[in-house]
């Protein structure tokens, strides 16, 4: 597809009244529903992480990590970052109503998309697509180990699994679209369907899952941005990010917000081919590995492994005997790990990406959306989340004592 084949998107501009983002946990690029592609746009992403609550956080403020300063679901956005539900809609984060992920989310409300009213901005999480993709293994730690070890023996029940697994997710996800459809609200709202990150399936020695490495089986999703007046078809040699997806919404909808984001509008990606280098970082806690990554379009990238050697050996070993009964893991757990044909002067980006807010583009690395307007426009947005989260508090405190 050219950059003229992707006009549609800009015509949208000021149509949309509704925004519909469906994540389906754990869903790789290479596995993606090949319908996909008869519905929209389907673009390669680059994950901001490997772990839930730092990839969403991702999403939500369009930072990387280390600006939005999610690590855990222990971390909650910080107040003074603004995020996509800060936006003057209707919100709603559907997802199980006990999941820890509305703490990391700052508890944005729960409401059905059917009893949403417009305009509205509605995210939806599906643990369909994560492990153990079967459900009669889910529901307690001893299903879940016995679920391993079945799976790492028998990888075509592994790979069978997981592809049932995305079948269910998408079907959950066509749901939503026909919700849509019965209401009459199909073109007025944009649809993103997408993952927070992907999943190894016994590549890398027979390694699973997602907890370690940052590899392009769990850095790259798919991306599929999906409207009735849209084209339809995979783009190919461009890679798009999660920081991206908030600017996108916002130039879609022709909000002047003053957002400090590290994300381009994929409107500009896609007609400008503009290359960039997508940022991931996942900390490992229980052994103390943090991991710093960059990645292209062509799923090469590079990995430092930021952890004391003891450290990543303890990490290597128990890997080995989790999941691989050999030694690949170690050749994982090098400080530094090269993936396709590397990324020249990696090291020097990760590094960029770290300590300096970035728009990641190839060949610019040092353009920032820091500027002296944005900082004065910014306090004002910080010292108004600030008064609207005092005002809730004093609403919820004077609701429990009545």
């Amino acid at each position: 597809m050219s950059g003229s084949e992707f006009k549609s998107l800009t015509s949208l501009q000021g149509r949309i009244r509704n925004i519909l983002i469906f994540i389906a946990d754990s869903l790789r690029f290479d596995y993606y529903p090949k319908e996909l592609e008869e519905l929209g746009l389907v673009l390669k992403c680059i994950a901001q992480s490997i772990y839930t609550p730092i990839s969403l956080a991702s999403i939500l403020t369009g930072l990387n990590p280390p600006r939005h300063r999610v690590k855990d679901f222990s971390d909650s956005i910080p107040m003074a970052i603004p995020t996509l539900f800060d936006l003057p809609f209707n919100i709603s984060y559907w997802d199980h109503p006990y999941d820890p992920l509305y703490k990391v989310l700052r508890r944005p409300p729960r409401i059905s998309l059917e009893k949403l009213e417009e305009p509205f901005i509605y995210v939806e999480r599906t643990g369909e697509t994560h492990v153990p993709y079967d459900p009669n293994y889910r529901g307690s730690s001893e299903k879940f180990k016995r679920y391993i070890k079945i799976v790492r023996r028998d990888k075509c029940k592994l790979i069978n699994d997981y592809k049932e697994a995305v079948n269910r997710a998408f079907e959950l996800f066509l749901d939503r679209l026909c919700v849509l459809r019965k209401c009459g609200i199909d073109k007025r709202t944009l649809v993103i369907f997408l993952s927070d990150h992907g999943d190894v399936l016994t590549e890398y020695g027979g390694l699973l899952f997602h907890s370690f490495p940052p590899c392009p089986e769990t850095v790259y999703v798919p991306l599929a941005i999906i409207h009735p007046e849209i084209e339809q078809g995979l783009v190919r040699d461009i890679v798009v990010r999660h920081v991206d997806i908030l600017p996108t919404i916002t130039q879609i909808l022709r909000l002047k917000i003053p957002f400090f984001t590290e994300g381009l509008s994929i409107i500009d990606i896609l007609l400008k081919k503009i290359e960039v280098y997508g940022f991931n970082w996942y900390r490992r806690y229980r052994f103390g590995i943090t991991t710093l990554s960059v990645w292209d379009e062509q799923s090469n990238g590079i990995v430092l492994v930021d952890a004391p050697i003891r450290c990543r050996i303890i990490s290597a070993f128990m890997d080995m005997l989790r999941y691989t009964h050999s030694l690949h893991p170690f050749k994982l757990h090098r400080k530094i790990v090269i993936y396709g044909k590397g990324i020249e002067r990696g090291i020097e980006i990760i590094e960029i990406f770290r300590y300096w807010p970035t728009f990641g583009i190839k060949d610019n690395l040092l353009l920032s959306p820091m500027n002296k307007a944005w900082i004065e426009k910014n306090l004002k947005v910080i010292l108004v989340r600030k008064i609207k989260y005092i005002k809730e508090l004093i609403r919820r405190r004077s609701n429990d004592i009545n």
